[in-house]
């Protein structure tokens, strides 16, 4: 029973005061009495009893989680604090190398060891071999020795070859190698603009695009020398070809 219920009862027997009314006002008196008495008593429950509990129970909960996640986090932390701890001492064991290399006493060491080992070694030349006398191998000659072709050095003759064919192999050579030097000169402006353009990648991390500059410049570095060995060798015959 509500107050507003109470208060009409009262009301009503304090405008009709008869025996029904008086009865009627005492029974609601004792409904909303047991009701505020059970009210104030679920009140008393809950405060006293209930709500501590309910926090009690949070409290466990969030504690429970709190050292479940934090146990977590923690154990993963570890992990990767292992983990980053052997990579940074890799690293820096890597750096350190990577500091001590010296490219100059590498080169020493190896040539002190070639020399220890070895001689030191001339520049292999491939010598002039004459025709004759023949090598044990070969068949005997059945030649008269007045007919026997006289042994030629290893020079060019000039009465053997005609001054004018003489002058225009060496034009014929003179204009090659500088035919070549030309190539030359366009393949080491190649191989400046290939370098610059790689150490630009390198800055920006571009390391594919490094890689593929790379195998153009070792192209690029092979045609380059295989032609400078080319004009050593028309040089050289140029100046043969001068000598005669």
């Amino acid at each position: 029973m509500s107050r507003q219920e109470y208060r009409a009862a009262f009301l009503n027997y304090c405008n009709n005061q008869n025996t029904a009314a008086l009865a009627a006002y005492y029974d609601s008196h004792n409904n909303y009495v047991q009701q505020l008495t059970a009210t104030n008593a679920m009140i008393d429950q809950y405060h006293k009893h209930t709500l501590p509990t309910i926090l009690q129970e949070l409290e466990e909960i969030l504690t429970d989680v709190t050292t479940a996640v934090s146990e977590a986090i923690y154990q993963g932390g570890e992990i990767i604090t292992d983990k980053c701890n052997n990579q940074l001492r890799r690293y820096e064991s890597l750096c350190a190398q990577s500091r001590a290399v010296s490219s100059t006493a590498d080169l020493a060491h190896l040539a002190r060891t070639l020399l220890n080992t070895q001689p030191p070694m001339r520049t292999p030349k491939r010598a002039f071999m004459p025709p004759y006398p023949p090598e044990p191998d070969d068949p005997p000659l059945d030649v008269a020795a007045e007919t026997m072709p006289p042994v030629l050095r290893g020079e060019m003759l000039l009465d053997r070859m005609d001054i004018r064919e003489a002058r225009l192999n060496y034009e014929q050579l003179r204009k090659d190698a500088q035919d070549l030097e030309m190539q030359i000169k366009q393949l080491q402006d190649s191989l400046d603009s290939l370098s610059r353009s790689q150490s630009r990648n390198l800055e920006s991390n571009l390391y594919s695009k490094v890689n593929e500059i790379q195998e153009e410049l070792s192209l690029k570095k092979y045609d380059y020398r295989a032609t400078q060995l080319h004009l050593a060798a028309v040089r050289a015959q140029a100046i043969s070809s001068l000598s005669i």
